[in-house]
């Protein structure tokens, strides 16, 4: 593989398809195929996987925690309160409901959705957004 756009791409077929020789009992050809995706960057969670099919540990970084993720948990808590009392018209109200409700039961993506279908002008007098805003800060509270 020679990394850019291709090798992300092709990454999963050949993941599979060096799977396929692995399980054949065809390592000497699986071999060559998991070392490439190992080495390249542009295949993502793929080259983790040929790491793994190598025999080898995936790296996993090891963090400290600090009060930085308390403070972003109020932060979100102070965000999503905001949202919660905005005065909001009827029908928006429970389009911000039912995205607040997906949103906590981790579809975002709906809760994303729903929440492109709040009116923008009502979400910038309400939360103070632009145009998209509620998408975007519904995307951003769900990731935090």
């Amino acid at each position: 593989m020679n990394g850019g756009t291709s090798a992300r791409w092709n990454a999963p077929g050949t993941v599979l398809e060096a799977r396929a020789l692995q399980d054949s009992g065809r390592n000497a050809e699986a071999e060559p195929i998991f070392a490439d995706l190992a080495g390249d960057a542009f295949t993502g969670i793929y080259g983790l996987f040929a790491v793994s099919a190598r025999g080898r540990n995936v790296p996993v970084p090891q963090r400290h925690l600090t009060g930085e993720t308390k403070a972003c948990g109020e932060e979100r808590d102070r965000l999503w309160a905001r949202i919660r009392n905005a005065d909001w018209g009827p029908a928006d109200a429970s389009i911000v409901r039912r995205a607040e409700r997906l949103t906590l039961l981790g579809v975002i993506d709906f809760a994303v959705l729903e929440a492109e279908r709040v009116d923008r002008v009502a979400a910038r007098k309400a939360i103070g957004t632009g145009d998209g805003g509620a998408a975007g800060l519904f995307r951003y509270l769900a990731a935090t």
